[in-house]
């Protein structure tokens, strides 16, 4: 689903301003939150649904660190590294992966598709 198309403009976006005005009217700012974190959900998995799992995993990988960073159990030099090496690595595959497979393919002269790694 797209930004600027109908289905996000006259259905998904009406309904989670809906959802997420009663849930904050009815339920306090915990519900609130938890409304806009499902419509994210949605609105993310809506393309490819799979993709949800590595944006759930990147979320609870970096609440852990941001815990972490906050309470001070690990150094906190260490902690920001292993965080910031996290969310590069997870960039770089996703972003650059296929085109360096597909460049080392065409070097050694094999005939390979390569671009079949998806941007979540």
């Amino acid at each position: 689903m797209l930004f600027n198309s109908y289905l996000f403009l006259l259905l998904f976006l009406p309904l989670s301003f809906l959802i997420c005005f009663v849930s904050a009217r009815l339920g306090g700012r915990a519900l609130y939150i938890w409304a806009l974190f499902s419509a994210s959900l949605i609105f993310y998995g809506w393309w490819h649904p799979p993709y949800v799992l590595l944006l759930l995993f990147s979320i609870v990988v970096n609440y852990a660190l941001a815990r972490l960073l906050d309470h001070g159990t690990l150094r906190n030099k260490r902690t920001l590294l292993i965080g910031l090496t996290f969310n590069l690595g997870l960039l770089g595959y996703f972003k650059y992966a296929g085109f360096l497979a597909e460049n080392m393919l065409q070097k050694l002269n094999v005939s390979v598709d390569a671009s079949s790694i998806l941007l979540p």
